[in-house]
């Protein structure tokens, strides 16, 4: 979800464990007043309240470490924007779109939100709400191929990839 620029909303050094760096958009601390750090945290809450069927579908199978052991949020502050999962130990976005996705207008909101991220150390995938709801186990498959990617490729570049134990 696109939310206009509110803040830049960083996440603090309590997520980041001995030798791991996050990326930099969740890196920064601050950058803008608490009321509209508030409302941004506001906008969060009532999007979790309000999940689709597959973004609940596929939560049920993210959350508490059931994939890899790896701590999954949802509706989550990065930026300007509001994603709709995101594991920050492997930099990695996940995005729900419904048919609204396929309009001109929102395909190019999509595009530089994705080059935003991207530009920002994150890799994003994008599905298809019926992909979800119709294929769960191929869609976690994929979740979990790139998170192997994302460590290799970090560990690559010589950072150190948190054990569960470093990132609360």
């Amino acid at each position: 979800m696109v939310v206009e620029p509110l803040l830049k909303l960083g996440l603090g050094p309590k997520l980041c464990g001995k030798g791991f760096t996050l990326p930099p958009a969740v890196r920064r601390l601050g950058g803008g007043e608490n009321t509209m750090k508030s409302r941004l945290t506001d906008l969060a809450r009532s999007l979790r309240r309000r999940s689709t069927d597959a973004e609940r579908t596929l939560w049920r199978s993210l959350r508490a470490r059931q994939l890899g052991g790896l701590r999954f949020r949802r509706q989550h502050p990065i930026g300007d924007y509001i994603v709709d999962f995101v594991c920050l130990e492997r930099a990695l976005v996940i995005e729900l779109d419904g048919g609204q996705h396929s309009e001109p207008m929102q395909k190019t909101r999509d595009v530089a939100r994705d080059r935003w991220l991207e530009e920002e150390g994150f890799m994003v995938l994008r599905f298809w709400d019926n992909e979800v709801l119709t294929n769960v186990e191929g869609v976690l498959e994929v979740i979990e191929s790139r998170c192997l990617d994302r460590r290799c490729l970090r560990e690559r570049k010589g950072v150190e990839v948190p054990s569960r134990s470093h990132v609360r």
